[in-house]
């Protein structure tokens, strides 16, 4: 008697996920590493008076990107500042265009582009020379850490998403650098730490918490099924799949379809079968059907009893000749 035979997936140890019979199925399957880290402040500048003079124009803010060589105000000595005090009638900046030329202010300005960490001083306030105005960073850092499962994955150059704790759904882009393992050269699993630099476009406030996504490895059209439906024993994997059953004994069970000969399998003792019936000869299995529906019939046959036989008693009516006593 054929019969099917499906073997659930295995419980994970360390969960109690209930058994279900799935299916391998041919798809997508994606390494995903989660990552994670802080911005911080690199390359610190600290801009300052270069001569006397009086602050002017000044247009910048705390927390803001400002462009490399770009003006953020400007230093105006004592006769360009008395020429701009004497003219309250003209408009400023029409004043200021007109004298620039004569009396070139010192401008205040960062090398390069830099985000503004703090101002120290206000419009038109005077200063004496190396007074502090702005402190700016040149470089803002996404600093990110690998936990140890995942260091082994992570290599420079590749694609990072990324975005802050707090605002998970504005997303950046951009490509990890400068990746390192904490240890070189022991035999241990260490993390790794790698970092991105950020850019006007592109870039959280320093202290911002993120968290990020790497794929470092792809594959399409392949065979699939759920990690935990395998299990591992002796250095092998091995995956529960649905069988169909011919001739089962107490001992041994036919396979008429799902395995092949030679195959590897493996036998689970009943302590890890968890949810999962055991495979049993029933009533009836152990013959063919046809063999047991002949005996059956063979069983319920009846049988004559045993004795002496006994002669049927003549018709009354029969009519046997004359008689030969009659007179």
């Amino acid at each position: 008697m054929r019969g099917t035979l499906c073997l659930a997936f295995w419980l994970a140890a360390s969960g109690a996920r209930a058994q279900q019979p799935l299916e391998v199925r041919r798809g997508e399957i994606q390494v995903r590493i989660r990552v994670g880290g802080t911005v911080v402040t690199d390359d610190i500048i600290r801009l300052r008076a270069a001569v006397d003079g009086r602050v002017e124009d000044l247009n910048v803010s705390t927390g803001s990107w400002f462009t490399g060589g770009k003006s953020m105000g400007h230093l105006a000595n004592k006769e360009m500042a008395a020429i701009l005090d004497s003219h309250n009638t003209t408009e400023q900046g029409v004043l200021e265009d007109r004298w620039k030329k004569v009396y070139e202010p010192t401008p205040i300005q960062c090398p390069a582009d830099c985000y503004v960490l703090r101002v120290f001083i206000k419009n038109r306030e005077w200063l004496k020379p190396k007074t502090l105005i702005v402190e700016a960073a040149q470089k803002l850092l996404l600093i990110g850490r690998v936990r140890p499962e995942d260091a082994r994955w992570i290599k420079d150059g590749q694609d990072l998403e990324f975005w802050s704790v707090d605002n998970p759904s504005r997303k950046f882009t951009g490509r990890i650098a400068r990746y390192v393992l904490d240890i070189q050269g022991n035999k241990v699993d260490p993390g790794g730490t790698f970092t991105l630099v950020l850019s006007p476009s592109r870039y959280f406030d320093p202290g911002t918490q993120w968290e990020g996504l790497i794929v470092p490895m792809v594959k399409k059209g392949v065979l699939i099924v759920p990690t935990d439906a395998l299990i591992e024993y002796g250095g092998a994997a091995y995956l529960p799949v649905r069988v169909s059953t011919g001739l089962t004994t107490h001992e041994l069970t036919e396979i008429t379809a799902g395995a092949k000969e030679k195959q590897d399998i493996l036998v689970l003792d009943d302590a890890r079968l968890k949810e999962a019936m055991r495979h049993k000869m029933k009533p009836g299995e152990g013959a063919p059907a046809q063999l047991e529906r002949q005996v059956q019939q063979d069983y319920l046959k009846p049988e004559p009893l045993p004795g002496p036989k006994i002669k049927n008693l003549p018709d009354p009516d029969a009519n046997y000749g004359d008689d030969p006593y009659a007179q």
